[in-house]
């Protein structure tokens, strides 16, 4: 992604690829809009959590990421993002990071979860930072391979669309699955929030292959690598 700045994002999960062709379609069809191929990006997050999932409970992912050989490791408020809630989608933008050597584990960097752990997230939850760092284990990886394309109108709008192929990896109960994605970021300033309310309006109107979805990527990756239980036979 070509901005910095994510000030809204709203998810769609598609009926398959195909998807894709009918959302570009569409917006060039409206005619109001400039799109331009930012190109493949292949990205892969690795979470952590203990056995009890702490982190996930308190509404924190934790979280590695490596996009085009760069390695960076998260702490975030992600769970608590709410489109309807300005309180709790300015805590969400609350983050702390660091870039990480590629070899390294997240254990070569207790100081940052342990000032993570114990200073962000205290008006939030009550957690042990020094239990936190004995119990962490590798929970869900997500790779993902994001077609992106940028938008851009004539108020000032600056938009990302990103295509997302999903392939999850539950790392305790071994199962896979994966998923295609939508998600439309808005980067421009509050001057633009109606064009960009009209943009969602349009994909949501007209795009009958788009399906919209709150939760985060981890909460998905769980959902759809969740073990269920087999039904008993009738007697």
């Amino acid at each position: 992604m070509r901005y910095d700045i994510v000030r809204q994002k709203r998810r769609y999960e598609m009926f398959d690829k195909s998807s894709k062709r009918e959302v570009l379609q569409l917006i060039k069809f409206f005619g109001r809009y400039q799109i331009r191929n930012d190109g493949k990006v292949n990205k892969q997050y690795i979470y952590y959590d203990t056995d009890n999932l702490d982190l996930f409970k308190s509404g924190i992912a934790l979280f590695r990421t490596i996009i085009n050989g760069k390695h960076t490791l998260t702490m975030t408020l992600e769970r608590l993002y709410n489109e309807d809630n300005k309180r709790l989608q300015s805590y969400s933008n609350k983050r702390n990071e660091i870039e990480i050597e590629s070899r390294s584990s997240i254990f070569d960097y207790p100081e940052f979860l342990r000032n993570s752990f114990k200073n962000m997230f205290d008006s939030f939850v009550n957690l042990d930072p020094d239990y936190l760092l004995k119990k962490l284990k590798l929970t869900y990886s997500i790779s993902t391979v994001s077609y992106e394309y940028k938008i851009i109108n004539g108020t000032g709008l600056k938009a990302t669309l990103s295509f997302d192929k999903d392939k999850y990896i539950d790392h305790w109960t071994k199962r896979k699955a994966s998923s295609w994605y939508l998600t439309v970021y808005q980067h421009s300033r509050e001057n633009t929030d109606e064009e960009y309310a009209n943009l969602i309006s349009k994909l949501e109107r007209y795009c009958k292959s788009l399906t919209r979805i709150k939760e985060s990527k981890v909460e998905i990756a769980r959902t759809r690598t969740k073990i269920t239980p087999k039904k008993e036979n009738k007697k």
